[in-house]
């Protein structure tokens, strides 16, 4: 989203995340590591690098979608007990 947009509609001058393309990948942990030396150790930033951040994005996915394995889960064993007790109500 363009700078402008963005204070357009939220009136929020603050950076609330940066992006560093690095034309040798290698050297992200180098370039983190200098970060934190200069602009702090305090635990104020959070960095990641794409395979970190891509990770990071699917466990809160995975995690997300968890509580639907439960439901569902909760959902099949009563499906089957109300089958079970219509068999049983049939065969009286």
């Amino acid at each position: 989203m363009p700078r402008a947009l963005f204070e357009k509609f939220w009136q929020d001058r603050q950076f609330h995340s940066l992006a560093l393309k690095l034309r040798d990948p290698s050297l992200a942990g180098s370039v983190g590591e200098s970060f934190r030396e200069r602009f702090g150790r305090e635990g104020q930033f959070v960095l990641y690098d794409n395979a970190a951040l891509r990770k990071r994005v699917f466990k809160i996915f995975d995690d997300t979608f968890a509580v639907t394995s439960v439901l569902r889960s909760i959902a099949v064993i009563v499906a089957v007990g109300g089958v079970h007790v219509l068999i049983e109500r049939a065969r009286r």
